[in-house]
């Protein structure tokens, strides 16, 4: 990987890629005896993912399959020039992470026109924990029984009922434990809150810093009221998580990794 550098061009070079499937489906010729002419696939995130090594390992395979070659839009052209002088390119792996101008890129999809490999408009909703469990119930994928409520909604807020071992709102009762989400996508300050029969108090998971991603609470035994937060069952998995990072029409990448509610010390590969 360290031979490997993916070429962060200027506005105004020509460059040519595309995904081996892609290049299957679209004609690259460049005509009888011409040699096969590469179709340009572009990537459009932040640099700390696009120069991250999963992604590094992705485009050196594409890059030597032949098919392609990679445009790698750099950080400050995302962030600072208009959507008109970004690279024009034929086709678009581009993914939202924090800081990341996700409607500028929608605009640019839309002015451009290429073929986009996972859908921008779609990743809109990952923005809302709501919107995500909506769109798993629509495809008829098992969830959690949840709650959800908007503290600062005088009205709804006062349909809530919190007592030591449970909540209850507007009927729905939810037992501890729970889990408490925010509802922004992009915060991991996530409680999950035990009942008084296993001690109380409340695991807090957060980002991870050096190696610690929780910490335990005994004095926390009430819920957060200072915005919008789902609360669903929590589900006991013997100290185990599954993280899902890719799922495709016919295949997906998953990986089992020690819960941060077991100690929350990390558990790095070697």
């Amino acid at each position: 990987l360290k031979s490997f550098r993916p070429t962060f061009r200027t506005v105004g070079e020509e460059e040519l890629s595309d995904l081996p499937r892609m290049a299957d489906q679209l004609d690259v010729s460049s005509g009888p005896g011409s040699p096969k002419r590469k179709i340009s696939l572009g990537v459009c995130c932040m640099a700390s993912k696009a120069k991250g090594l999963p992604m590094q390992s992705i485009l050196k395979r594409l890059e030597q399959s032949g098919d392609f070659q990679i445009v790698v839009f750099p950080e400050d052209v995302i962030l600072n020039e208009p959507i008109e002088v970004w690279p024009k390119v034929e086709s678009l792996i581009s993914f939202t992470s924090g800081g990341f101008p996700l409607e500028k890129a929608v605009a640019y999809c839309k002015l451009v026109g290429p073929r986009v490999i996972n859908s921008l408009e779609i990743q809109k909703r990952l923005a809302s924990r709501l919107d995500v469990y909506r769109t798993l119930q629509d495809w008829g994928i098992p969830c959690p029984s949840y709650i959800y409520i908007d503290h600062l909604n005088s009205e709804t807020n006062a349909l809530l009922e919190e007592n030591e071992n449970d909540i209850v709102f507007n009927g729905q009762k939810l037992t501890k434990p729970f889990v408490e989400k925010p509802l922004d996508g992009d915060r991991h300050d996530i409680w999950i809150h035990y009942p008084r029969s296993v001690g109380g108090g409340a695991k807090k998971l957060f980002r991870k810093e050096k190696d610690q991603s929780s910490e335990f609470d005994a004095q926390q035994t009430t819920i957060r009221r200072d915005g919008e937060y789902i609360y669903e069952r929590f589900l006991p998995t013997q100290g185990t998580d599954i993280k899902v990072y890719t799922v495709g029409v016919d295949y997906i990448h998953a990986e089992a990794r020690k819960a941060p509610t077991v100690d929350g010390k990390v558990q790095r590969s070697k």
